[in-house]
């Protein structure tokens, strides 16, 4: 493979330590990358289907999902992920309403181990753009698996009311990056959408979260 064919390869492609690692996190191609619509900027975008950096289809994307959906993100951010210190540490907060009554359901901070490692890869830092993945086609191997076991679990967790009938939910995303030496949070990016959750796909997410739990 030469050099210049990293990052063209697929959708998501990542280098650590030299070897491509499937497992993980896949950022989009240096071309995507600047192609990168700055109008995004700040903002995580929500769509069924994978979400093609730089030949966003607005009409593909959505804020409503039902649980029996696929659902693919996008955070876009005003500065690059060096700049923004995401490549230090970072989280991915997601919160549920519902009636009113919020609560987080995900804030894990383990996920920046990908970016680790990257020292001879710098173009990864200057990506603008960051793959939230979080309850995607259960045939699709080009995700961010660290991410998508921890969502799948969460929304599996949430109850799912009686068959037929959906509970309601509001999902707030917001990623952040994290000054160890001040400890301040710096928001890059926020999202949210609604989710009707069926009891019938309980065991939808349980296969999604299974099927991605290897590390």
């Amino acid at each position: 493979m030469q050099p210049q064919e990293r990052y063209t390869l697929a959708r998501r492609g990542v280098l650590m330590g030299g070897a491509l690692v499937p497992w993980l996190w896949r950022p989009a191609s240096t071309a995507a990358q600047s192609a990168a619509p700055s109008k995004y900027a700040g903002k995580i975008l929500f769509s069924r289907e994978p979400i093609v950096i730089g030949s966003e289809n607005p009409a593909a994307l959505t804020h409503r999902f039902s649980s029996k959906d696929n659902i693919y993100g996008v955070a876009y951010f005003a500065k690059s992920i060096r700049e923004l210190g995401i490549d230090k540490s970072y989280a991915v907060l997601i919160k549920k309403t519902y009636k009113n009554r919020t609560s987080t359901v995900q804030d894990n901070w383990n996920f920046e181990g990908n970016l680790r490692g990257n020292e001879n890869n710098p173009e990864i830092l200057e990506n603008r753009t960051f793959y939230l993945d979080i309850s995607p086609d259960p045939a699709d191997t080009q995700i961010f698996r660290r991410f998508v076991a921890a969502s799948a679990y969460q929304l599996w967790s949430l109850g799912g009311g009686v068959k037929g009938k959906p509970i309601s939910y509001t999902m707030d995303v917001t990623f952040v990056s994290f000054d160890v030496a001040t400890s301040t949070r710096t928001v890059c990016a926020t999202g949210s959408f609604s989710l009707d959750r069926y009891t019938e796909d309980t065991s939808r997410y349980l296969k999604l979260y299974e099927s991605n739990g290897r590390q």
